[in-house]
């Protein structure tokens, strides 16, 4: 059965953990998993196609948490996927918006990151009226 936009009630948070260890991802999903407004993303590495699960996920007042090891390459933030493969965090915030569509405004995400500040240039990726709080600055170890 093919589930349309309008019949999935959008969550209120989601939890998108990339480059995490699976004992870390197993402890998030185990202390928040289970509830209605949250939805949880977590993977040792970045695939954009994990992504697509959040189609129909999404409103203007869902709140975005991007839980990820960062670095700044070439006066860019990455975030770490796997041991030894980084990607730029704009091509994270284009996949996001290309997914949630241009209509819906990423009002509330948090880049929870080593350097994250780094991307705040980067919000433009994430399309008008959105909202990019980074929790480190770019020259910041959190």
């Amino acid at each position: 059965m093919k589930i349309s936009r309008q019949e999935v009630e959008p969550k209120k948070r989601i939890i998108i953990a990339i480059g995490q260890s699976e004992s870390d991802i197993a402890s998030l999903e185990k202390s928040l998993g289970g509830r209605d407004d949250l939805f949880i993303i977590a993977s040792p590495t970045y695939d954009e196609n994990t992504l697509e699960r959040l189609r129909g996920q999404v409103s203007a007042v869902t709140r975005f948490d991007i839980l990820t090891h960062g670095g700044v390459i070439n006066k860019e933030h990455h975030f770490q996927s796997g041991p030894k493969q980084s990607i730029p965090t704009k091509n994270l915030f284009t996949k996001l918006r290309e997914i949630v569509g241009e209509e819906t405004p990423l009002n509330n995400v948090n880049l929870w990151s080593c350097f994250g500040g780094a991307a705040a240039k980067d919000v433009k990726e994430l399309g008008a009226s959105s909202t990019l709080i980074c929790h480190a600055d770019e020259n910041s170890i959190s």
